[in-house]
């Protein structure tokens, strides 16, 4: 799935925590953990020894399949619109699992996937410093908003 593009980046270097001897958490979505394309399956090595947090918003782990549902669901267009949609989803569901997890084992320093926009809001009001993993030069001009990225049809 086109989560595996993400997340694979952003394990090998929890992987690479872990093996330095840090704590690693990694917070996901629900679908993804409980999935045999995600943590339950397909990338349970990836996350050995990482304590998995999941997340209910509703996303599975197939990110097309996610997409199609939004764009369904809210009448909006590819790609930008679907996944600013899809950020305000996880603004409203991140907030106290990530929180909670503060408060019971302190987060040091955070690694965020560079579509997680609301994990950075929510990381930087609770004061906790953090990295985003970017995946392609591409990704980042689309993510600034520069122009002639609008459209990838």
């Amino acid at each position: 799935t086109a989560y595996t593009g993400h997340l694979m980046p952003t394990l090998r270097k929890g992987r690479a925590l872990l093996s330095r001897g840090h704590k690693v958490t990694l917070l996901t979505s629900r679908g993804w953990v409980e999935s045999k394309n995600g943590a339950a399956g397909k990338f349970s090595s990836e996350v050995q020894g990482m304590r998995v947090v999941s997340v209910d918003d509703g996303m599975t782990d197939n990110v097309s399949f996610d997409l199609k549902n939004i764009e369904e669901k809210y009448g909006l267009k590819a790609p930008r619109s679907l996944v600013w949609q899809m950020i305000r989803i996880w603004e409203d569901v991140i907030g106290a699992p990530l929180q909670e997890l503060h408060a019971t084992d302190p987060i040091d320093y955070a690694l965020v996937d560079y579509f997680c926009v609301a994990w950075m809001k929510q990381l930087t009001n609770m004061g906790i410093d953090y990295c985003v993993n970017l995946s392609t030069p591409g990704a980042m001009l689309w993510l600034c908003r520069v122009e002639g990225t609008e459209d990838w049809s």
